[in-house]
């Protein structure tokens, strides 16, 4: 239990202890039964940093980026705030921002698994608000644990009143959220946790901008709130300096805002823009850079140089003009570090185009093969003598393997 901001800075430390001064994979044993943190092995540091090269566009893209020691040390933090004492919260802790909600209306909150997500409950008790929050459970029957019970030596202990969980992949969560706003009742969701139930074929998927890319988010809540004509109301929970947290109310977005065709497309949009002003301030703050590409829309990031203007005009006939490369056994071949990495995930192997995702399965022996290929280059006829020839050609076809200095 935490009580006081000594206690807390204590507990950050050793945090910061096990996430930056360990090897990986000693931190990974120790955080791999940890429901609240989304990086536990290598392919998963991939993704991280590898949808963060596409999100923001970055210039170049490095697999092993410490970005994903900061995530891995933020979601800790979240845990870190479920051992919080309601008194600690209100006075040390929590900071209300921006447009503080009417007290006499239903509202659909819509937060995100960002910062201090965790509190973003907190801070709708500390205005009062009755509502019941739509998340997977991790401690008993709710996120947090707010009721009265007794610590190990029998004194009382109080916290918030205990709230009712909403499962979201329940059958009849849909129903569940309906009911509770029908009767007067608050709901609080995360947005981007809908995501993982969500087929992209369904009718309810639809497409919505975060950043530099388009991704896929449920209609399913909008569809409510214009159905029962309840606000949807952005809040988001940002960490500051560790031991801070700002929870940030943005204006509520209306039925009466927008025409009935509109709404559900804007209301949802609204919420993703205030989330996307965060994100892009602390993007180590969000849990979810290792899975997002699966909700994500593909496409392709551009990896050529601009050319000249007659450079464009004259392309069709350099190309008759060009000779196809002579290779030779005595060449060395090279493993495309540009635009491949190389991953495993659950026993199996695979090798991914980092430009726009495109991933191929490939046998463990091949894995072997082109590992030892990208640490140290092979001669043409090696190589050629453990593939047979058109798994060879193919490679080279998709550019998975080159000769060395090579313009291709």
């Amino acid at each position: 239990m935490i009580t006081n901001l000594g206690d807390h800075n204590t507990q950050i430390d050793l945090i910061k202890q096990k996430v930056f001064h360990k090897e990986d994979s000693e931190l990974f044993a120790d955080i791999q039964q940890n429901v609240l943190v989304s990086i536990k092995k290598e392919s998963d540091i991939l993704f991280a940093n590898l949808n963060k090269y596409h999100l923001f566009q970055e210039e170049e893209f490095h697999k092993y980026n410490s970005f994903y020691k900061n995530n891995i040390y933020n979601q800790l933090l979240n845990e870190l705030d479920l051992k919080h004492h309601y008194k600690y919260l209100t006075e040390e802790v929590i900071q209300i921002k921006g447009t503080i909600p009417a007290q006499d209306q239903a509202a659909i909150y819509c937060s995100f698994h960002f910062g201090s997500y965790v509190h973003a409950a907190s801070a709708l008790r500390m205005l009062n608000k009755d509502f019941s929050i739509v998340s997977k459970s991790t401690q008993g029957e709710n996120i947090v644990e707010w009721d009265v019970k007794l610590d190990e030596h029998g004194n009382k202990i109080e916290y918030f009143d205990a709230f009712k969980t909403i499962d979201p992949e329940a059958v009849d969560a849909s129903f569940q959220i309906y009911n509770t706003l029908r009767n007067g009742k608050n709901v609080l969701i995360y947005l981007d946790r809908f995501n993982n139930t969500l087929e992209k074929t369904s009718k309810r998927s639809k497409i919505f901008e975060l950043l530099n890319s388009k991704m896929f988010i449920t209609s399913g809540i909008p569809e409510i709130s214009k159905k029962l004509n309840v606000p949807m109301i952005p809040l988001i929970c940002e960490r500051h300096q560790d031991t801070k947290i700002h929870a940030t109310f943005y204006e509520a977005v209306f039925k009466a805002d927008f025409s009935d065709k509109e709404y559900v497309k804007n209301a949802v949009q609204k919420c993703v823009d205030a989330f996307a002003i965060h994100l892009a301030t602390h993007p180590e703050q969000w849990d979810h850079w290792p899975s997002i590409h699966n909700h994500l829309i593909k496409t392709s990031k551009a990896i050529t140089q601009n050319k000249p203007i007659w450079k464009w005009f004259l392309s069709p006939f350099l190309k008759l003009k060009k000779k196809k490369q002579k290779i030779s056994d005595t060449d060395i071949i090279t493993f495309n570090k540009t635009n491949y990495e190389m991953f495993e995930r659950e026993g199996d192997s695979f090798i991914i185009n980092i430009n726009n995702y495109h991933c191929f399965k490939v046998s463990s022996h091949l894995m072997k093969i082109l590992t030892r290929i990208s640490e140290s280059g092979y001669k043409v006829g090696e190589v050629k003598s453990v593939l047979n020839a058109s798994l060879y050609a193919d490679l080279f076809q998709k550019k998975v393997l080159q000769i060395e200095n090579s313009a291709s």
